[in-house]
C-alpha cells in the first residue's frame, strides 16, 4: 500500500512505478542506517580519511602554530593524551584517526 503522499493524483502524476518504489526504497535504508548509527560511523570516517588525505599533501616536517603550542605545554600535552585516552575508552576510532596525527602526539594507531 503506497502512502497518501505518494498516490496518483491525476495529470500531474509522473513518476513509474519502479521510480517510486527505488525513492522509496532508499528512504528506508537512509532512515534505518541514521537510527542503527551506521550512517553516523561512514561520515566519521569519511571525514578522517580526508583529513589523512589532506594531512600526506603538507610537508610532514613543519608543525603548525596550534600543534607547536600543545606540544610545547606539559599540560597541553597531557590534556591531549586525556582526550586521545577517552576516545580509546569509548572506542571512537574514527574520532582518534583524526586526532592523534591533528595533535602530534606520536602515537600508533
Amino acid at each position: 500500500e503506497l502512502s497518501a503522499s505518494l498516490r496518483p493524483r491525476g495529470p500531474r502524476w509522473t513518476m513509474s512505478q519502479d521510480e517510486r518504489s527505488f525513492d522509496d526504497l532508499k528512504s528506508l535504508v537512509v532512515h534505518t542506517l541514521e537510527t542503527n548509527g551506521v550512517l553516523g560511523q561512514i561520515r566519521a570516517q569519511l571525514r578522517a580519511n580526508v583529513y589523512k588525505a589532506i594531512d600526506c599533501d603538507d610537508d610532514q616536517g613543519s608543525m603548525q602554530a596550534p600543534q607547536t603550542k600543545l606540544t610545547k605545554s606539559p599540560v597541553g600535552k597531557l590534556m591531549a593524551e586525556i582526550v586521545a585516552e577517552f576516545f580509546e575508552f569509548y572506542e571512537f576510532r574514527h574520532s582518534l584517526s583524526v586526532f592523534v596525527p591533528e595533535s602530534n602526539l606520536g602515537r600508533e594507531l
